[in-house]
């Protein structure tokens, strides 16, 4: 068995857990490689994430050419990804050597920008999400959707967010979008702020074509999984479409599903 250990640097508790985790590794004959630059070989048998939702993310993208699956290991609050504790990392590797986990696969997004001067930007994955928003504090933006190459309607609003239903529960929740069980495959489309009467947000099918234009005078910004910022300029389009692979993320704890972590996030139950 081979795997890679993906950490943030600057946190001494990841960097030590590394160590740890390459540790435990050898002892099971088992090669570590320690912060993969570029994508993950085909050759690695899993991927583990050493630090809470936001390196899982960048560990998903490490890892999706080669449809090697993440193992996260949470060393921050409760997230919905990493679902393994730094005190089970034992426990998992003697998992993962057994055979006794489960790969849960997650849809992704490709998401890809038409410049009107045609310098276009070629499509990058996210597993949560993609957020179009203003960049003038103060001042909406104009957004027309359109469907399957149909006009749908024309938001003013303070953005976009397109998410899957992974990313149902990230950005997506904090701009009051619904929360999608990531079993499912969908594309939530949110605006944020929005000034218009119809002001819901919408759960598509996933196979849908979905381009957003940028109307007006005013620029925007496009943000990817919270990171690759690309600023907008009007009559930009940015293009989300269902990615041709899934992200395959280790499930260890059977007990523990999506909607237990939903009530621990949230307290239900909890008097």
């Amino acid at each position: 068995m081979k795997i890679a250990v993906v950490f943030p640097p600057n946190r001494g508790e990841a960097s030590a857990l590394a160590d740890k985790v390459v540790k435990i590794a050898e002892e099971r004959g088992i090669e570590a490689i320690l912060q993969p630059k570029t994508s993950v070989a085909k050759d690695i048998d899993f991927v583990f994430s050493l630090g809470g939702d936001g390196t899982v993310l960048y560990a998903a993208k490490l890892a999706y050419d080669s449809c090697v699956p993440v193992v996260g290991v949470n060393l921050g609050h409760l997230g919905y990804l990493a679902e393994v504790e730094a005190t089970q990392i034992n426990f998992a590797i003697e998992a993962l050597v057994n055979g006794k986990f489960q790969i849960e696969e997650r849809m992704t997004l490709s998401v890809g920008v038409e410049r009107q001067n045609g310098e276009d930007l070629e499509p990058v994955m996210a597993l949560n999400d993609a957020v179009v928003e203003r960049v003038e504090p103060g001042r909406t933006i104009r957004i027309t959707a359109t469907l399957n190459g149909r006009l749908f309607v024309t938001y003013t609003a303070d953005g976009i967010v397109v998410a899957t239903p992974t990313g149902s529960t990230a950005y997506n929740l904090s701009v009051r979008g619904p929360i999608v069980s990531p079993r499912l495959d969908a594309m939530i489309l949110t605006p944020i702020s929005p000034h218009l009467v119809f002001d819901r947000p919408l759960v598509l099918e996933p196979d849908i074509d979905l381009r957003l234009e940028l109307q007006g005078v005013r620029h925007a910004s496009l943000l990817v999984d919270g990171d690759r910022e690309v600023r907008l300029e009007p009559g930009d389009s940015v293009f989300c479409r269902q990615g041709g692979k899934k992200t395959k993320l280790v499930r260890i704890n059977r007990a523990i599903d999506f909607h237990d972590t939903v009530k621990a996030k949230f307290g239900f139950g909890v008097s």
